[in-house]
């Protein structure tokens, strides 16, 4: 409640703009605009007097106004049930001063109501007619939505938001932020969806008319003007319309129809005999061990059929590439590349429909064989040179190297947060809807994205970075980024800004610059491990030399024993002694001469024979 005012008859109605979308342009006119302030005015229908107005926000790159302020309306006798909206939109373009009085040519307007529900606390959109994405010549037109939060309150202060029972995000994770954060952010996001599915329908990569009738998504074509791919995969795939432009954009179609055998007959061998060599069965054995720790938290891969199908689309890549076989951090990629794909499949351009495991699995080739080829060897080279790469990076970026300095004094290695971001496309750190947007953009500009993304993933824990005490709480911010990444449209931008200056040219330049360092470090390796076998063959034998020789005493022991009780049994069973042709009965004293003296005569009699 506003301070130093008394309450009206009729109580209060606290309104939170949360956030307004589709506002800025969203299909490359944004060269002909500088920046956009969006400015709204809300009042009661019939009490036009009792407005109350935001202060200027500006308008992001993707059509988007915040106002973190929250506006408080009196409501007179407590009857009134519509509540109407107008958004001023002050546009300053280049070289112009900008416009300031109503009437100018740089304000544009749009207006919308709503009724406000019977609920004491609830949220609802609201359609500003006129406010929309701007053409180039300036002229508003199209629609714009607010996302309002109403709270009907008297005298008091407004109750506190009710924690929401969501438990789950939109891909079926855990949530690892506030219930209310993610709630708050899920109501934006559906209509960002919307904002989604107009720019890709741009391109010719929206759903159309269902294909016979049935559930399957349609044939599209990227590429076609006005919006390009890689424009689409900046505002981000439509979730429908995503596993289309993942086969299509990331190789996975070409390797499909290049391959000598399909993915049914992958499936197939892995029931054949000549499958099950001593290399496959230890590739089937660690599937096995890692399926029940793959996203174990998911429903999907709790149960069996969920694990039956990862099962299949990893053994299959573990027969197609014996170079790679299987890896850890393939299980994980290939779940959620599962998870991406409808149940129901998709069809391409050419007819060709995929089934949900074929999908996974020619995706999961794409990132193995054509994306990062050297990522998943045993020895994960590719890994390893990247994170040189991205240290570099880091050190020369104009607002980051103090952040690497700050982990260097700590005692924190990047590379031990980013080989778990490279190996596993950001999967673990990021919340899920962020994750495929990075890899919307992984699969339209290539891995260098993977570097841009990094960039902005330290950017968003920089502050907390820069002001932490230790490795411990440095640990700790890595290990919770979902917080910061959630506004995965934020995060996108971010990755765009550092993408600018991550080229192709450059990661090449880099990565060969880092590779004879790595090349070294497993020569290193190579002749440690090497010299280790070497000294411990060496030391083993030193130390089985005096268990040799004590074990040859112990057989001559043992023999003479033998021979002594042989030659013993012998005396007493005869009692005499052979000389030549004359026998006399021998001294019982000298009986084991007698008995050790007919056994040598036996001996040397059956080596002479």
């Amino acid at each position: 409640m506003p301070a130093g005012c008394v309450a009206p008859p009729g109580g209060w109605l606290c309104l939170r703009l949360l956030r307004c979308a589709n506002i800025a342009p969203v299909n490359g006119t944004e060269e002909a605009l500088s920046t956009i302030h969006a400015q709204c005015s809300c009042w009661l229908e019939g009490w036009p007097l009792l407005c109350r107005s935001t202060a200027l926000a500006p308008c992001d790159s993707m059509g988007n106004a915040l106002w973190p302020e929250t506006l408080w309306l009196p409501l007179p006798d407590g009857k009134a049930a519509r509540l109407c909206f107008e958004l001023r939109l002050h546009v300053e373009r280049r070289g112009c001063m900008p416009a300031i009085s109503q009437g100018a040519h740089g304000v544009h307007r749009g207006y919308g109501s709503l009724d406000l529900p019977d609920a004491a606390d609830s949220s609802a959109w609201c359609q500003l007619e006129g406010a929309g994405a701007l053409r180039a010549d300036g002229e508003a037109m199209g629609t714009a939505q607010l996302l309002v939060l109403c709270s009907r309150t008297g005298a008091a202060e407004p109750k506190a938001e009710k924690e929401l029972q969501t438990t789950c995000d939109s891909y079926g994770f855990p949530l690892r932020v506030s219930p209310a954060a993610f709630s708050e952010f899920a109501k934006y996001y559906q209509l960002r969806a919307a904002t989604q599915r107009r720019a890709c329908a741009a391109a010719g990569c929206a759903r159309p008319a269902d294909l016979e009738g049935s559930a399957q998504i349609a044939p599209v074509y990227l590429g076609k003007a006005p919006c390009p791919p890689d424009r689409c995969a900046a505002v981000g795939f439509d979730r429908e319309a995503r596993p289309i432009a993942w086969l299509q954009l990331s190789g996975a179609e070409r390797l499909r129809a290049e391959a000598t055998q399909p993915f049914h007959a992958l499936v197939e061998e892995q029931q054949e005999n000549k499958a099950r060599g001593a290399e496959y069965a230890a590739v089937e054995r660690q599937v096995e061990l890692d399926l029940t720790r793959t996203f174990p938290e998911h429903s999907a891969f709790k149960a069996e059929e969920g694990r039956r199908s990862l099962r299949r689309v990893l053994l299959a890549h573990a027969l197609r590439n014996r170079r790679i076989g299987y890896t850890q951090s393939l299980n994980f990629i290939g779940a959620f590349l599962l998870l991406n794909m409808p149940s129901e499949g998709v069809v391409l351009r050419d007819g060709y429909r995929y089934t949900k495991e074929e999908g996974a699995f020619w995706l999961l080739c794409a990132f193995t064989e054509l994306l990062l080829p050297e990522h998943f060897s045993a020895q994960m080279m590719g890994v390893r040179v990247d994170n040189l790469v991205l240290e570099e990076l880091v050190e020369k970026h104009p607002t980051l190297h103090a952040v690497l300095q700050v982990l260097r004094d700590c005692g924190y290695e990047l590379s031990l947060s980013s080989t778990q971001w490279f190996l596993l496309g950001f999967l673990t750190a990021l919340p899920s809807e962020t994750v495929a947007r990075v890899w919307d953009l992984m699969f339209v500009h290539g891995p260098r994205v993977f570097f841009a993304a990094a960039l902005a993933t330290l950017h968003c824990v920089s502050h907390e970075v820069l002001t932490a005490s230790g490795m411990e709480q440095v640990y700790m911010l890595f290990k919770q980024l979902h917080e910061a990444t959630l506004d995965c449209d934020a995060f996108v931008r971010r990755t765009l800004a550092e993408l600018k200056t991550i080229s192709d040219e450059r990661v090449a330049t880099l990565r060969a610059a880092h590779r004879p360092a790595i090349e070294l470090e497993n020569q290193a390796r190579e002749q440690a491990q090497d010299e280790y076998l070497r000294r411990k063959a060496e030391k083993d034998k030193a130390a089985a030399a005096p268990h040799r020789l004590l074990r040859k005493r112990w057989l001559l022991a043992a023999s003479v024993v033998l021979v002594l009780a042989i030659a013993v049994s012998y005396g007493l069973h005869t009692g005499l002694v052979t000389t030549g042709a004359h026998q006399a009965p021998a001294p019982r004293r000298h009986f084991w001469q007698a008995g050790l003296l007919q056994v040598w005569r036996k001996v040397a009699a059956r080596q002479r024979q």
